[in-house]
């Protein structure tokens, strides 16, 4: 990531409903960014925080912010959002999820904002399980699994969250967990969750199911193309790769009840059903 000097020319910024620009929203349906494709180059706008340019021969990211934008946003929003359509139009997967680091691998956990991907992740670090990933995991398809490849980011938790663990908030959001994962090597890949809350559940506050592969298939890749992989071969080396993991490596649906006070008996389910996983030989 290469930040732009306060001095230096800015690109004109990009508008939505121009022809070849596709847009970002969220899921409450909120506008958050513009983008484009010139030949092999990137243009994406962030609104109020920057843009970032970039392509697939350049092993950077030119990066213009905002005027009076705060630069861990800019950062942040860099390896969130940017990061995972970098690296794949550079050739690498990306797994859409939170993840931390058990003793004989990687434990990805997928799910649609406001779901508590992120909760959970932080959650099973305060059990000793090192946070790996917050939003975007790069993995690396073997001959028999997957290896998960370390990415700097910043974690994130919700204030009634952070409130829950006793955290400060701005400690959390400040922390740049890249120190500590930039010289650690790839970790298997040993399983993907998806989240799902719910008000309730017949059979308990969590229920745990192992998804066959084809229906796991089309549920974590909802999750990866709301990176914003429009690009049509993007999309189709995204779906290739996504249906090879899903051959390799155990997805399991997590089902729960709201309400932070079920967190302890969804880890508990977490460390449960990974045990018997092994590694990547």
């Amino acid at each position: 990531m290469r930040i732009a000097s306060p001095d230096q020319a800015r690109p004109a910024p990009l508008e939505a409903g121009q022809p070849g620009v596709f847009e970002w929203v969220t899921y409450r349906g909120s506008l958050v960014a513009v983008g484009r494709m010139i030949g092999d180059r990137y243009e994406i706008h962030w609104f109020n925080i920057a843009s970032y340019h970039f392509d697939p021969s350049d092993p950077t990211v030119a990066v213009f912010p905002c005027t009076g934008a705060d630069l861990h946003e800019v950062r942040d929003r860099f390896f969130r959002s940017v990061t995972p359509l970098w690296l794949h139009v550079r050739g690498q997967s990306v797994l859409h999820a939170s993840a931390v680091k058990m003793p004989a691998g990687v434990v990805a956990l997928s799910a649609p904002p406001n779901t508590g991907k992120s909760t959970l992740a932080f959650a099973l670090s305060r059990r000793g399980y090192p946070l790996w990933a917050d939003d975007a995991i790069p993995f690396r398809l073997m001959v028999d699994g997957a290896l998960a490849e370390p990415l700097p980011f910043f974690p994130r938790l919700r204030a009634p969250s952070a409130e829950h663990f006793g955290v400060d908030l701005r400690k959390v959001h400040r922390q740049e967990a890249w120190a500590t994962l930039a010289s650690q090597p790839p970790e298997p890949l040993l399983a993907i969750y998806l989240l799902e809350r719910l008000d309730e559940l017949e059979n308990g506050p969590v229920v745990l199911s192992r998804l066959p592969a084809s229906e796991a298939f089309g549920a974590v890749l909802a999750q990866t193309l709301s990176f914003g992989l429009q690009e049509p071969d993007l999309r189709r080396e995204t779906m290739r790769q996504h249906l090879a993991l899903m051959d390799l490596v155990p997805v399991y649906r997590l089902r729960f009840q709201t309400g932070l006070e079920q967190i302890p008996a969804i880890l508990d389910t977490i460390e449960q059903s990974v045990q018997p996983l092994h590694p990547v030989s």
